[in-house]
Formats: C-alpha cells, sequence, structure tokens
C-alpha cells in the first residue's frame, strides 16, 4: 500500500529534476547521472543479498510452521513414545535455521538506507567539486548560482533514488 505511490511519487519527481537539470548544464547532468550509476549497482548488490535471504526467510518460516502443526496435531504420540526431546530439538534446528535466515536478511535491509544516504552526501561534495573544477577552468559555463542549483537538485534527486532502491528491497 506504500511501495507503489512512493515509487509512483519518487520517478515523478526525479524525471521532473532530470529535466531541468538537462535545461542548466548537460555537463552536470552527466556528473549527477555517473554518481546514480554508482548509486544503482551498490543498492543492485546489496538489494540482492537481501532478496537471497527473504527467500531463505520464508521457506524457514514455512518449514518451522509446518513442522509446529505437525508436533501439535501428533502431540499424543509424541507423550506416548516419549519423544519430547527429540521434538524440541528438532524445532531448535529449525528456528535456528530460521534465525539465521531472518538476520542476514535483516541485516541487509537495514543497512541499504545508511548506505544509499552516505552515496547520496559523497555525491553531493563531488557534485560541488566538479561543478567547481568545470567553472574555474572554463570547460562549462557554470555560474556559482547554477552550481548552487545543481546541488540542490541534487538532494531532490538522490533522495527519492533512496526511497526507490528501499521500496524495491521491501518489494
Amino acid at each position: 500500500s506504500q511501495s507503489l505511490p512512493t515509487l509512483i511519487q519518487s520517478g515523478a519527481i526525479v524525471l521532473v529534476v532530470l529535466a531541468i537539470m538537462l535545461y542548466f548544464s548537460v555537463w552536470m547532468t552527466l556528473v549527477l547521472l555517473a554518481g546514480v550509476v554508482l548509486m544503482f549497482f551498490v543498492a543492485k548488490r546489496f538489494g540482492g543479498g537481501s532478496a537471497r535471504y527473504f527467500v531463505k526467510q520464508q521457506r524457514s518460516v514455512a518449514d518451522t510452521e509446518g513442522f509446529v502443526q505437525e508436533m501439535m496435531n501428533g502431540q499424543k504420540v509424541i507423550k506416548v513414545f516419549c519423544h519430547d526431546q527429540q521434538t524440541k530439538d528438532g524445532f531448535d534446528v529449525l528456528n535456528e535455521k530460521l534465525c539465521e535466515s531472518a538476520t542476514g536478511a535483516n541485516k541487509y535491509a537495514n543497512i541499504m538506507m545508511p548506505i544509499m544516504g552516505n552515496l547520496g552526501n559523497l555525491h553531493y561534495v563531488l557534485t560541488a567539486l566538479i561543478g567547481s573544477l568545470l567553472a574555474i577552468t572554463g570547460i562549462a559555463p557554470l555560474t556559482l548560482g547554477t552550481i548552487a542549483t545543481f546541488l540542490q537538485m541534487t538532494r531532490s534527486f538522490n533522495q527519492p533514488f533512496s526511497q526507490i532502491s528501499q521500496q524495491f528491497n521491501s518489494i
């Protein structure tokens, strides 16, 4: 219920900001897009790790749930044949697998946003640095106002991209 509207809103913001950036400076837009490509590869790397563990987690949940249901239905048989300890040991093994997969899934899912935020900050600094170098060397006709506008648009561009990557991670 939240992922799809956020995805649509963030996509629209990215497209509008990209069009405005192209209007101001193609060179600076290329710098921005290079940073976004880097962010995309990092998001793909960590998102893929998260997805792998989420699949393992769902399988472990199914195995554990099936085991519990069978043991609840066969509780009298377990008591009659004194299989209490074997049943507990079997549950402990399944529960440990579930814990490991859930920990792995949440580890990747929870580090995605801080990594994307830090990459966004690094991208901001690199945009300022490269924009200044382009203006000083005269490669691109940039003014201080244009660079300041680009820096603001870099923030506006990175924030939805981070949200999109987090939503893909959730999906």
